[in-house]
C-alpha cells in the first residue's frame, strides 16, 4: 500500500474520533458509515478497523468484526488491545484455544491489561481449568477489573478478598 497523505491521515483520525462518538451515543449505523469513511480516508488506519470491528460486533455482523480485528493487527502488530478484540470474538464462536492465543500476546504486550486477564480467566473456565482461571481473575481484580472479582467469588472457593485500605482521618482541632 502506498504512503497515505497526511491530510488523509488526519482526516481519518477524525472521522475515527467522530465514529467512537456516534458508537457511544448509541447511533451504531452512524458510526459504521463513520468508521467506513475513516478507512477510506486512510486504509492504515488500525484504529479505524478497531472501531469498526467493534460497532459491526454490535450490530451482529462476528464475521466482519473478525475481519476488523485481524486487520487491525496486521497494520499494528504491537497493540494488545486488538488481539484482545480478536479474542473476544474468538471467544463468541468458540475457537478458545485461538482465543488463549490472543489474550497470551495481549498480555505480554499490555502487562497491565485486566480485562485480558479477566477475559483469560473466562477462556479457562470454559477449558474446564478452573484453578488458573481463578489465576487471572485474581489479577484482574487486583488491576480493578470489577467483573473479574465477582467471577472470583463465585468460582475460587479459597479466595478471600483484600480489604481495603482504611483511610485514617483527623477529627478537626477545635479552636
Amino acid at each position: 500500500m502506498s504512503a497515505v497523505k497526511k491530510e488523509d491521515s488526519l482526516l481519518s483520525e477524525d472521522l475515527r474520533r467522530q465514529g467512537i462518538m456516534f458508537a457511544l451515543n448509541e447511533q451504531i449505523e452512524t458510526a459504521l458509515q463513520v468508521f467506513d469513511e475513516a478507512i477510506r480516508a486512510n486504509p492504515l488506519n488500525a484504529s479505524a478497523y478497531g472501531g469498526r470491528g467493534m460497532v459491526r460486533y454490535g450490530l451482529g455482523d462476528i464475521d466482519g468484526a473478525f475481519e476488523d480485528a485481524s486487520k487491525a493487527i496486521e497494520l499494528d502488530p504491537l497493540n494488545g488491545d486488538w488481539y484482545g478484540n480478536r479474542a473476544f470474538i474468538r471467544i463468541l464462536l468458540g475457537n478458545y484455544e485461538e482465543a488463549l492465543n490472543d489474550l497470551n500476546k495481549s498480555l505480554e504486550l499490555n502487562p497491565r491489561y485486566g480485562w485480558a486477564y479477566y477475559r483469560r480467566g473466562n477462556v479457562k473456565l470454559l477449558m474446564t481449568d478452573t484453578a488458573a482461571a481463578c489465576d487471572d481473575w485474581k489479577m484482574a481484580a487486583r488491576m480493578g477489573e470489577q467483573e473479574a472479582l465477582d467471577s472470583t467469588l463465585v468460582h475460587c472457593p479459597d479466595f478471600v478478598p483484600e480489604e481495603p485500605p482504611v483511610i485514617l482521618v483527623r477529627p478537626a482541632e477545635e479552636k
